[in-house]
């Protein structure tokens, strides 16, 4: 009897892969989609820069750019879990203030924004001192 049955195809056999598998495919996908986001939106942006008669041809102005799609990297990134070397950076260096705040210091004289930074620049130095 068993010489009547056919057997089904084995490459047609889908079989469950394990979590490791499934969570490394997906952070492949997660990478490619990050990758995406950030290759058109630096067309974008070129584009639109060329459309304002900046010259794209320019030695410095590829310099700047690689910097600007570096950061542009490193915020798509963050934002899909992925770790980017200007992250350490961008927490050390950049503070966000508050819209109050920033309305204050728009009634400060340059005098007295510098002295804030100082200020602010003098208490960075006892915190990384500190560590």
């Amino acid at each position: 009897m068993t010489e009547k049955v056919i057997e089904f195809p084995k490459h047609k056999v889908v079989r469950d892969l394990p979590g490791n598998i499934m969570e490394e495919r997906q952070r492949r996908a997660d990478q490619k989609m990050a990758d995406s986001i950030v290759e058109e939106l630096t067309s974008i942006i070129i584009t639109e820069l060329d459309n304002y008669n900046v010259n794209i041809e320019d030695e410095s102005f590829t310099k700047d750019l690689v910097l600007t799609v570096d950061a542009l990297r490193a915020t798509v990134y963050r934002q899909f879990g992925f770790e980017h070397h200007l992250h350490p950076y961008i927490e050390k260096n950049i503070k966000i203030i508050s819209k109050k705040d920033a309305e204050a210091m728009e009634d400060m004289t340059e005098e007295q924004i510098q002295n804030m930074i100082t200020e602010m620049m003098k208490t960075k130095e006892l915190d990384n001192d500190s560590e």
